[in-house]
């Protein structure tokens, strides 16, 4: 199963029952975006903001039972392989002075 197959696949799972859940999450907005295109466009706040994520969900799943651990660790391994994957392209964004 290729990364964009494993994010829609991931998106479908039901939520783990009694776990909060936040919907349109910064998390799920990243998974659901490569699930649709099958790749993000990350600028430097991008960036960092899915290394957070990344953060807090293997933070998260440390603290949580078995079916929320694995949907916290299910999601910071897509994220990070996004991250993986997004490591060598660059994105320049328009300044009032020219690209940046």
């Amino acid at each position: 199963m290729n990364l964009q197959e494993r994010a829609k696949a991931f998106l479908e799972k039901p939520i783990p029952k009694g776990m909060p859940y936040a919907p349109n999450s910064i998390t799920e907005r990243f998974i659901a975006e490569y699930a649709t295109t099958g790749k993000i466009m990350l600028d430097v706040e991008s960036r960092e903001l899915l290394q957070l994520c990344v953060f807090e969900g293997n933070n998260t799943a440390q603290r949580k039972k078995a079916a929320e651990r694995e949907f916290f660790l299910e999601s910071s391994a897509i994220l990070r392989t996004i991250q993986e994957e997004s490591q060598g392209s660059r994105f320049h964004r328009v300044t009032p002075d020219g690209l940046a």
